[in-house]
């Protein structure tokens, strides 16, 4: 082949590298599978239906149509345009014991959603199709939060539960903690890391124990501040946990993480965790519902 023609062929791929670069997504709204791809949006907590979210694309296929029509990658990340700004659907580096920063703009257009990315022909036990949070694989990570930030889907803070095989790490992230920007208007993070509405009234992730500490029995007992009235850490708490809520406490919207035993209450394993509250509080109510022990205070 001669130089000239090898010349040739370079020059070609260079400009379809350049010409598939240039794609025009300015038109996205109209896209098929658009409105399907954010009917995610305010699927949450009843009280913060931005937060743990749903992924769209777990059951519509108009929704996974539209992410393998517009995603893209800009830098280290893999995105899609999302209402009047993108989503982060994958970190596409890797990191252990960093920070990962994420930022306030991508392809000049704020960061409004940390969501995952859809593989075609993977599919979950129940049949829904698996969507892989963004920052899955990384391990031991704090995650910076810009201010633009706001829909945060239950899949882009899918961790694991018990032993988990190597080939299967790449679909959880290990989060040590947050950090959120000051001017971010929904949501608060503490020096320890854990994560809040920005009025600090619900807990949504408990990554650091920074709450006072009792001792019974050589057993020690966190103290929930009575400025939460929502506990609801999206990460669950650990067998053989102690709490003690004030009367002050309005909901208590977690689980138990059993390891293997998964999530659901079951009377059969022994979570060792023990609840300390009122009478006819809520308290009380989500240490019946899940199977534990309730420790009435006077």
């Amino acid at each position: 082949m001669s130089m000239k023609k090898n010349i040739s062929i370079i020059i070609s791929l260079l400009l379809l590298l350049t010409l598939s670069s240039c794609k025009d997504y300015s038109n996205y709204k109209n896209e098929e599978g658009y409105q399907e791809y954010i009917s995610d949006s305010n699927t949450g907590y009843e009280d913060v239906p931005y937060y743990y979210v749903c992924d769209s694309m777990t059951e519509s296929e108009l929704a996974r149509k539209y992410f393998k029509k517009n995603s893209r990658r800009v830098g280290d990340f893999l995105i899609t345009d999302y209402m009047d700004g993108v989503c982060i659907n994958k970190y596409c580096g890797f990191l252990f014991g960093d920070d990962l920063i994420i930022p306030e703009k991508i392809d000049g257009k704020p960061v409004v959603k940390l969501g995952g990315y859809f593989e075609s022909g993977i599919e979950s036990e129940d049949g829904y199709k698996e969507i892989i949070g963004a920052f899955g694989g990384n391990a031991s990570v704090t995650i910076h939060i810009p201010s633009t930030v706001k829909i945060i889907t239950q899949e882009a803070i899918s961790s694991g539960w018990g032993m988990i095989a190597d080939e299967d790490k790449y679909r959880y992230v290990y989060i040590i903690g947050f950090d959120v920007d000051k001017n971010n208007p929904y949501y608060y993070s503490s020096k320890c890391g854990n994560l809040y509405t920005k009025d600090m009234k619900t807990l949504l992730f408990f990554s650091t124990n920074e709450f006072e500490t009792e001792y019974e029995n050589g057993e020690s007992i966190i103290v929930v501040p009575n400025y939460i009235q929502n506990f609801a850490p999206a990460n669950g708490i650990s067998m053989g946990d102690r709490f003690k809520f004030d009367k002050t406490i309005n909901k208590i919207n977690t689980y138990v993480d059993l390891g293997e035993d998964g999530t659901s209450p079951n009377p059969l394993v022994d979570s060792e965790v023990v609840i300390y509250g009122y009478k006819g509080t809520a308290a009380e109510k989500w240490a019946k519902e899940n199977k534990t022990d309730f420790i009435v205070l006077d």
